[in-house]
């Protein structure tokens, strides 16, 4: 018979939808006044001596700093505009940083404590991943979300542009790609894809699996974060171009996991494998930055067909190995960036060659700050 997982499905169910300050949320507290004066207090367990070393840790080392793709935020509550309205949790969960789509709003993906309850699309935080808040422990690839995501919200991990290809491969594998029998509570290194190894779960059993009700319950708690995040898109003012270029990306008509390894790809190099995204946006803008000596860098104007397919539009972006550094402008240019090794005459082929264009260019600049 296989073992309980913890912790309990109701006590979830309560933490995650009850009110955290009403009675039938509140645990059996022990009688102290109960307990003899003179007795010894018991040996501190090791795991939560584990537990207090691995909270100790991420406090240190992830100081306070704005949130970045590959972050995992700590939310204590379903926000909303502002803070109005917001619904508190029992218990924190956390959100994998994926896209930022403007303001406090991000799409990402949520991560639980709850190890016990992994599956086969569920993905272990490991060691290697660097000091990670127990309440960290794994990404549920196949529950994106977009949330609030505070300032203050404290971070309980980071993962690098590596891991975050692991989500993304675990989130497209197909149905079945890994044949194992159901085991509840048990958890497997394996090969993602190609390019990726992983620690997961193993697939969902029949109706009797408990990680189902584990899974509907987190769904549903994603549904409401969603919903007040959308709700709160719509209370805001007018968003910047490549805010609301994002949020049109990441529509929600579209099946998820395409659509976010297509944006997480546009992002990641353009913010992380990079490091230049935020500095190309600031010149473009006309804000001053430090750059490196004098270079002629290609930029490449575009103009998309109205009609283009919004899913066909970001997987060209992806072959041509483009970022979009601003746009749209009134006449529907977009300013796309290469990376450095890019040649600009072959992405400027595939766009041209490409039905979804009306126009393409390639603009030769100098960097904002050079001096001839």
């Amino acid at each position: 018979m296989p073992h309980p997982l913890y912790p309990p499905l109701e006590r979830l169910r309560r933490e995650l939808f009850d009110s955290p300050a009403s009675p039938e949320s509140s645990e059996h507290q022990p009688d102290l006044d109960a307990a003899q004066e003179n007795t010894p207090p018991p040996a501190m367990p090791n795991f939560i001596r584990e537990h207090i070393a691995r909270t100790v840790a991420a406090q240190l080392a992830h100081v306070p700093s704005t949130p970045a793709v590959g972050q995992i935020r700590a939310l204590s509550a379903v926000n909303a505009t502002h803070g109005r309205n917001s619904r508190p949790l029992g218990r924190n969960i956390g959100v994998l940083l994926g896209a930022h789509l403007g303001g406090k709003q991000w799409q990402g993906w949520l991560v639980t404590a709850d190890t016990d309850y992994a599956t086969d699309r569920d993905l272990l935080i490991e060691d290697d991943d660097g000091p990670a808040d127990p309440q960290a422990g794994m990404v549920m690839t196949r529950l994106p979300l977009r949330a609030i995501i505070p300032g203050d919200a404290p971070i309980l991990a980071k993962l690098s542009p590596a891991r975050l290809g692991a989500v993304i491969a675990l989130a497209e594998a197909p149905t079945g790609a890994e044949p194992m029998p159901p085991r509840p509570g048990h958890i497997f290194a394996r090969d993602l894809d190609a390019e990726h190894v992983g620690i997961t779960g193993s697939p969902l059993g029949g109706p009797g699996d408990p990680r189902h009700a584990y899974r509907a319950l987190h769904q549903q708690l994603a549904v409401q974060m969603s919903s007040a995040a959308e709700a709160s898109a719509l209370q805001a003012k007018e968003q910047p171009s490549r805010s609301r270029f994002f949020a049109w990306l990441f529509s929600r008509h579209w099946a998820p996991a395409p659509v976010l390894a297509a944006l997480i790809t546009v992002i990641a190099v353009q913010n992380l494998w990079l490091n230049v995204g935020d500095d190309e946006t600031r010149r473009y803008r006309g804000h001053s930055a430090i750059t490196t000596p004098c270079a002629t860098v290609a930029r490449l104007r575009v103009v998309f067909k109205a009609n283009a397919p919004q899913e066909a539009v970001v997987l060209l972006l992806r072959k041509a190995e483009a970022r979009v550094v601003t746009g749209p402008s009134e006449i529907g240019e977009w300013w796309l960036g290469l990376p450095a090794d890019a040649s600009a005459n072959e992405a400027l082929a595939q766009l041209r060659n490409s039905p979804l264009v009306a126009d393409a260019i390639v603009v030769e600049t100098k960097e904002a700050a050079c001096q001839p």
